[in-house]
């Protein structure tokens, strides 16, 4: 009775904190005024052609140097495949390839970051709070957004036959009413090596963003099958693309992945919130955190609970 009685007030606290009204006009207000003083004047048309995409259907995947130099590529992709490549995480890589399905679990996936202290000199976390992706983020979400963290995947092929799940299965995130993540490809990903998979308008005002609506703070996971008899199938997209591949997408929106049956997929994704997201933050500050050589964005984008004074 007493767990039932608790169970009421957590979902109705969080019905209240994620209501429209709440969320936008009080723990978004600051946000949205600091948006509105530095409006993003100085777009660049593929910025602008992401954000129309992004805005419409709810993904959106460019290659990566339409936004940063091939030397920014270069090196952000050496850093990550020197991690991928180290004697300790591919002996991990092979012990998981061999392994059992283990249920619920994200058997199938191997997180390469070790340390979660937030290095912002580390060639992720310069890719995390690069300028032109935080004007997408707050163009998008018309507000200063919130990084939450990253996380630097290699997702392993399932044993043949295991069912989807986890993040295999079609769902929508439970962080917040709206949102963005960027996922990078590392390889080139084919349908063999888990692609994301995305159900376009299944986003915000879109024309299916009423089907299994989300109850905060569980998220949205549908049964098997449940989706594709009510959404048509052309509406499904398959994010396949080569090493470099960019994927803007808001998964507040249905979205699944990693199903891998043979390749490998070494994939990179950072999350962007409002500031009354749920997600917890996914990284830790260091003792001494000097931000003063950042952009405005970047140090809203990093004032987060727990965050030294």
């Amino acid at each position: 009775m007493l767990n039932r009685i608790k169970q009421s007030i957590r979902f109705k606290y969080y019905n209240l904190r994620m209501s429209r009204l709440v969320w936008l006009h009080v723990f978004n207000r600051r946000g949205r005024i600091l948006f509105k003083r530095n409006l993003n004047k100085n777009l660049h048309e593929i910025q602008k052609k992401i954000l129309k995409d992004l805005r419409k259907n709810g993904i959106v995947f460019v290659k990566i140097t339409d936004l940063i130099s091939e030397q920014e590529w270069e090196s952000l992709r050496l850093y990550v495949m020197n991690k991928v490549n180290e004697p300790g995480v591919q002996k991990r890589i092979k012990q998981n390839r061999s392994a059992a399905y283990k249920g619920d679990e994200k058997y199938y996936n191997i997180d390469l970051i070790e340390s979660k202290v937030l290095d912002l000199k580390n060639p992720i976390y310069t890719w995390a709070l690069n300028e032109k992706i935080l004007q997408i983020a707050n163009e998008y979400m018309g507000m200063y957004v919130k990084f939450r963290g990253v996380r630097l995947w290699a997702s392993l092929p399932v044993p043949p036959g295991a069912p989807e799940t986890a993040s295999q299965r079609w769902h929508r995130d439970l962080d917040d009413r709206q949102l963005m993540k960027t996922f990078v490809y590392f390889d080139d990903v084919d349908e063999t090596a888990g692609p994301l998979h995305y159900i376009r308008e299944s986003h915000g005002a879109g024309t299916w963003n009423s089907v299994f609506p989300t109850p905060f703070p569980l998220g949205s996971y549908p049964p098997p099958g449940a989706i594709e008899k009510v959404i048509p199938k052309e509406y499904i997209t398959k994010a396949v693309g080569k090493a470099g591949t960019l994927i803007f997408c808001d998964t507040s929106g249905f979205h699944k992945g990693g199903y891998c049956t043979k390749k490998n997929r070494y994939m990179l994704f950072c999350l962007y919130a409002s500031a009354a997201t749920i997600d917890p933050l996914g990284y830790i500050y260091p003792s001494t955190l000097d931000t003063s050589n950042l952009s405005p964005r970047a140090r809203f984008a990093l004032e987060n609970e727990g965050m030294p004074s």
